[in-house]
């Protein structure tokens, strides 16, 4: 090896490669087997005298040992042994010597290769391909662990896991427990992977946990990672999706029930706030119903002077229309009275408030907006519960923290008042509701969707995408699109709300105005005063009618298979079996939605994909869509 080369592998060795560097040392890897050889010897030499230096204990010992005899310098070798050897003390030293005496017998003739040179369409990488550096964490109690670049790991109290710091990225190999990952995007050519004795799961940028007993358990929150089992099968899963794997036999991924801090996987639900009075349209299209009706207005108002009857008018018919129920402004900054009140007694008074609210509603509330708008004033009573504190929004979180005590069950909103035009604004609600998320008060974002006829609809997508990142579904609430004509009216309806409804973070399109003169804008109506439907229901009837199955394809390149997500949609057909069938031939095939197929990327040029639905033996959708377009969906 000549001196450049020496000084190449020292500075990789020191982790001062730049991108440049790295892609020359990548290619000088693939095309020269001895340098290739001769690098790898001397990596893995600088990694396992580092790590025995360390004292490590004997597993660490162990897989060194490993490591050492499978040097191809029988002079590396004798180095690597002198030196340790000489470092530790004596006790030490005959523990040493007989960890490596007794696998020494098992692996003779041990032939390790540290890179496998295949097509990128079928290379599948069991770990780093140059460890620099490696450390073993045994997590007696719940524990984080932060790489240089942002990305991070929890560790479940008693978690055992390898961590190898590699050229090509981090391989965490979890022996025992449980761990969530968080990782930001990675540059290409690297990765992390999580490895377990049933499976390797890689991923190069998103959130997800993995769990180790009995058999491997893998759900992701954010983005898309990839599964290799133990037998060579593989498969994709996505946000929204969990897999159990045993190492060998069938991985499917399974939508993820709906819970805290979960991305639910149902069909988004289209609503309305609550008309006044009985109406056609609401029954026959809103399947969730919002109220504000339930506004606190003072800390010092008695529980038995309170008057209940628009709330019980409001629960008994959603009730008895099977509706979802969405409760808004539970505590509202604006209409609040401040009251001289000590913080214990104001405490009380929340405490009272709440329960007395549950104890009227608790059965059939099913979502719960615990406070509106907190961005855009801060309420007197603030400082009576916490104030600003540490956090800058301790108040806020004691409010969540009293809802999630007394309503465990209860999915908990937070709300805003943000503009849907503005990236500022809403990084600062996202910045909010991280605080909570972060803490497991959130189950969901409510944004008030206002005026959305002048909005570019590539600028909503953007915002809304902002928006998902806080890993929670989102509920666009007071949803108005407010234009004078018709027509016109028709058209922006059908321009905005496929932006709103095809959004995969998006549970829930609450519209403001369903019938003309219930909310203070003048044209946002969808029914007038005199009972007539605007031209935009019948826009809305048939794009609700042909969304029987929705069609996701998670963004990710170099892949061997396609991750194609279908999704149940609106019209609530009882769907039994999907399949995704190309020239007449059935490609894959799955009985449980939401689904996530793999399809082979050798379909590509047999023709347009068609994925049908059936309920039993009856067909009752048909989705066309081309290679070229399934291929380039966004995420």
């Amino acid at each position: 090896m000549s001196p450049d080369d020496d000084l190449l592998i020292q500075r990789c060795i020191a982790g001062e490669l730049s991108a440049s560097e790295r892609a020359a040392l990548a290619a000088r890897l693939r095309s020269d087997a001895q340098f290739r050889a001769e690098a790898v010897d001397d990596i893995q030499t600088a990694n396992l005298i580092g790590s025995a230096l360390r004292a490590p204990p004997p597993a660490v010992v162990a897989q060194s040992v490993h490591r050492a005899l499978a040097l191809t310098r029988p002079e590396q070798r004798q180095v690597l042994f002198r030196t340790v050897l000489g470092k530790l003390r004596p006790p030490q030293r005959r523990r040493w010597l007989a960890a490596a005496s007794g696998i020494a017998a098992a692996l003779c003739g041990l032939v390790i290769s540290w890179w496998v040179w295949q097509s990128a369409s079928s290379r599948e990488v069991e770990g780093p391909a140059l460890v620099v550096r490696s450390e073993l964490i045994e997590a007696a109690d719940e524990r984080r662990v932060t790489f240089a670049d942002g990305s991070f790991l929890d560790l479940g109290a008693g978690s055992r896991v390898l961590i190898e710091h590699g050229s090509d990225g981090v391989l965490c190999r979890l022996e025992r427990g449980r761990l969530r990952a968080e990782v930001t995007p990675q540059h290409a050519g690297r990765a992390v992977r999580v490895s377990t004795t049933h499976a390797l799961i890689e991923v190069v940028g998103t959130r997800f946990s993995v769990a180790l007993a009995g058999t491997t358990h893998v759900e992701v929150e954010h983005g898309l990672v990839r599964v290799a089992q133990a037998d060579g099968q593989r498969c994709h899963v996505a946000a929204g999706f969990r897999l159990e794997s045993s190492g060998s036999g069938p991985v499917i991924p399974r939508g993820t029930p709906r819970g805290t801090g979960a991305m639910s996987t149902a069909a988004p639900r289209l609503g309305c706030t609550w008309p006044s009075g009985h109406d056609p349209l609401a029954d026959e299209l809103f399947t969730l119903r919002a109220t504000k009706q339930r506004h606190w207005i003072s800390m010092d108002v008695p529980r038995s002077t309170v008057s209940w009857r628009w709330s019980d008018d409001f629960y008994a018919q959603a009730e008895a229309r099977q509706a979802t129920t969405l409760q808004n402004a539970f505590f509202w900054s604006d209409i609040i009275r401040p009251v001289d009140m000590d913080p214990p007694d104001a405490r009380r008074a929340v405490d009272e408030w709440i329960g007395a609210f549950l104890a009227r509603y608790r059965s059939r509330l099913d979502l719960w907006e615990v406070v509106d708008e907190p961005l855009t004033s801060t309420p007197a009573y603030a400082a009576l519960i916490g104030g600003a504190g540490t956090t800058g929004w301790d108040w806020l979180i004691w409010l969540h923290q009293r809802a999630r005590q007394q309503a465990p069950d209860t999915a908990l909103l937070l709300g805003g008042f943000e503009d849907l035009a503005s990236a500022e604004l809403v990084g600062r609600f996202v910045t909010v509701a991280g605080l909570l998320h972060e803490r497991g008060l959130l189950d969901g974002l409510v944004i008030k969707a206002h005026e959305l006829q002048h909005l570019d609809p590539l600028v909503l997508k953007a915002n809304l995408d902002r928006l998902a990142r806080v890993g929670v579904p989102l509920y666009l609430c007071e949803v108005d699109i407010a234009v004078a004509g018709d027509q016109a009216h028709a058209e922006a309806v059908a321009r905005i709300f496929p932006v709103l409804w095809e959004h995969p973070a998006v549970r829930a399109v609450v519209f403001w105005g369903l019938r003309q003169g219930s909310s203070f804008h003048a044209h946002d109506h969808l029914v007038t005063s005199a009972g007539a439907e605007r031209p935009a229901v019948a826009w809305l009837r048939s794009y609700l009618a042909e969304d029987v199955l929705r069609l996701e394809v998670p963004a990710t390149t170099g892949l061997s298979t396609i991750p194609l997500i279908i999704r149940p949609g609106y019209a609530g057909h009882a769907v039994t079996r999907v399949e995704v069938a190309q020239a007449g031939q059935v490609l894959a095939s799955a009985t449980v939605l939401p689904a996530l197929l793999d399809l082979p990327l050798t379909a590509a040029s047999g023709g347009d994909l068609v994925v049908r639905a059936f309920a039993g033996d009856r067909q009752v959708a048909e989705v066309r869509r081309s290679w070229t377009t399934v291929v380039a969906s966004p995420p």
